[in-house]
C-alpha cells in the first residue's frame, strides 16, 4: 500500500482494500495537475484474515487535504449495492456456519460460490481440512481461478487434501467437499447443470447438501424455484438465501459508502458500478454527508469527462454498443449477429435458391422456402412468390448485364435485400433472408 507507481505522466497510488478478494487496490492517479481517487469494486471488512483497508493512508492523500490545493478532484466509487442500508458483513461471521454444515451431515457438500470471492476459496480450503474432506473442483472456472491463485502464491492449502472431480466416489461421502464457481452475473449456472443433470462431471444422489454461496442474479428468483423443486424431487438438501447465513456481500453498503466520502472528499464525485437508479441513489447517499450537489454527475456509457484546472466537464460522447461474448464457444458475437438472431426468433427464415450459368442467365429457380413464419402457410405467401419470382430474375439478370464481372456474392446480395424491401413492402415482415446462389 501507498508504493508509487510512475508510468508516463501518470503518477499511481494504490491503497490496500480488505474485501471478498485478495490483493484488492483501490488507487490515486496524478497526471497534469490533477487527482482521480477510484474506489474500484469495494468493501471495507473490517475484521478481515488477510488484508487490512488502509483507512490512514487514504485519509493523508484525502481529507486531510480538503479545501487545500491538494484536495482530490475526483472520487469514482461502486454504487453497486447501494440499495442495502448499514454496513456489509465480514467473511469470518459465515466461517462457523459452514463449519456446521460440513461436520453435522454425513453426505457430500457442493458448494457454489463467486470465481472473484478468493477470500471465501481460501476459508473453505481451510474449513474443509479441519473438517477431514477433501476438496474438489466442479468446473472450468473453478479450476482456472485456483491455478492463478496457486501461482501467484496467494492460496494457502494442502495439496494433499485436493483430489480431482474424477476421484470423489473413492472417498466416503462425508469426506467430501466440493467447490463450484461462476462470475457473478451467472451465479446459479452451475447450479442448473447439476440440477437437471447436464453436468458432465458430477451427478447428485440422495442425501446430498447444495450450498448456495451466492447472490441470485436479478431476474432469476423464479429460475431458483424450480432449480429447488428439482433439488427436493432428488431429495438433495439446498442451503441458500439472505438468512441462511452462507453468503456475505461483496460489494459496500450504504454507511461504507458514506465512510468512503468522508475519508476521501473529494471536489467532484461520480458513482459507478450499476444502473442509472444505482447511481442516483449514491449520488443522493453523498448529500447526507454534506456534499455539494453541483459537484456530482450522473454519466451515461461514452460519456468523455476532461479535469482542467481543477475544474470538471462532460467534454464530448463517443457513440458506444454491448459487446456481447460467447463463453462457450469463446468468440464475440458481433450487433449483425444479435439482430439476425432476434429477427430469426421473431419473424422466422425466408430462404431462396437460384442457379445461374456463364452468362448470368438465371436457369433455375428462385425456389422459396419460408420456416417458423407466420405467414408461410397462407394464400398471401403462395401468391408472393409467384408475383416475385419473374422480377428477381429480371434483378438478377438486368445486374449481369449492367455488371458482367460481378462474383456470386454480389448476387446473393442483390437478391437479399431486394426481398426484405419486398416482404417488408407487401406482406409486412421482416424475416432473416438466406440466399444460396449456385453457377453452373
Amino acid at each position: 500500500s501507498r508504493q508509487e507507481l510512475i508510468v508516463d505522466d501518470f503518477k499511481i497510488t494504490p491503497f490496500t482494500f480488505a474485501t471478498c478478494t485478495h490483493e484488492s487496490y483501490a488507487v490515486l492517479i496524478e497526471a497534469y495537475g490533477s487527482k482521480v481517487f477510484y474506489t474500484s469494486s469495494f468493501k471495507i471488512d473490517q475484521t478481515s484474515l488477510f488484508d487490512k483497508t488502509d483507512i490512514a493512508g487514504i485519509c493523508v492523500y484525502g481529507c486531510a487535504n480538503e479545501n487545500t490545493a491538494n484536495q482530490i478532484d475526483l472520487m469514482i466509487s461502486d454504487s453497486s449495492n447501494v440499495e442495502k442500508e448499514g454496513y456489509s458483513k465480514s467473511e469470518l461471521e459465515i466461517i462457523n456456519n459452514f463449519r456446521n454444515i460440513f461436520n453435522s451431515n454425513p453426505s457430500r457438500v457442493i458448494v457454489n460460490t463467486y470465481s472473484s470471492n478468493t477470500i471465501r476459496l481460501q476459508n473453505l480450503f481451510n474449513l474443509a481440512e479441519s473438517c477431514d474432506r477433501k476438496v474438489a473442483l466442479l468446473n472450468r472456472e473453478a479450476r482456472e481461478v485456483f491455478e492463478a491463485l496457486k501461482q501467484t502464491g496467494i492460496l494457502k492449502y494442502n495439496p494433499a487434501n485436493l483430489i480431482s472431480i474424477k476421484e470423489i466416489d473413492n472417498y466416503p461421502d462425508s469426506q467430501i467437499l466440493v467447490i463450484s464457481t461462476a462470475p457473478e452475473g451467472e451465479a446459479i449456472r452451475e447450479l442448473v447443470k447439476i440440477a437437471y443433470d447436464r453436468s458432465l462431471e458430477i451427478q447428485l444422489k440422495e442425501g446430498d447438501v447444495v450450498i448456495n454461496s451466492a447472490d441470485l442474479p436479478p431476474g432469476t428468483v423464479r429460475q431458483m424455484a424450480q432449480i429447488s423443486d428439482q433439488f427436493f424431487l432428488k431429495k438433495v438438501k439446498i442451503v441458500g438465501g439472505r438468512e441462511s447465513g452462507v453468503h456475505v456481500e461483496n460489494h459496500a453498503m450504504t454507511e461504507e459508502m458514506k465512510f468512503m466520502f468522508n475519508i476521501v472528499r473529494p471536489k467532484y464525485f461520480l458513482p459507478a458500478f450499476g444502473e442509472t437508479r444505482h447511481l442516483v441513489r449514491h449520488a443522493r447517499l453523498a448529500l447526507e454527508t454534506n456534499f455539494d450537489p453541483g459537484s456530482m454527475y450522473i454519466l451515461e456509457n461514452g460519456d468523455q469527462i476532461q479535469i482542467a484546472n481543477k475544474e470538471l466537464i462532460v467534454k464530448s460522447h463517443i457513440n458506444t454498443d454491448e459487446i456481447l461474448f460467447n463463453d462457450q464457444q469463446d468468440f464475440h458475437v458481433d450487433t449483425k449477429i444479435v439482430k439476425e438472431r432476434e429477427s430469426l426468433a421473431k419473424e422466422g427464415v425466408v430462404t431462396v435458391t437460384f442457379s445461374m450459368n456463364k452468362k448470368n442467365k438465371v436457369v433455375s429457380g428462385p425456389v422459396f422456402s419460408a420456416k417458423a413464419c407466420t405467414f408461410s402457410n397462407n394464400k398471401e405467401w403462395r401468391a408472393f412468390c409467384l408475383m416475385n419470382s419473374t422480377d428477381i430474375i429480371n434483378a438478377i439478370e438486368k445486374h449481369g448485364e449492367d455488371n458482367p464481372n460481378s462474383n456470386i456474392d454480389a448476387y446473393q446480395d442483390l437478391v437479399r435485400d431486394h426481398l426484405n424491401h419486398i416482404i417488408k413492402t407487401q406482406i409486412g415482415k421482416k424475416p432473416a433472408v438466406i440466399v444460396m446462389a449456385n453457377q453452373v
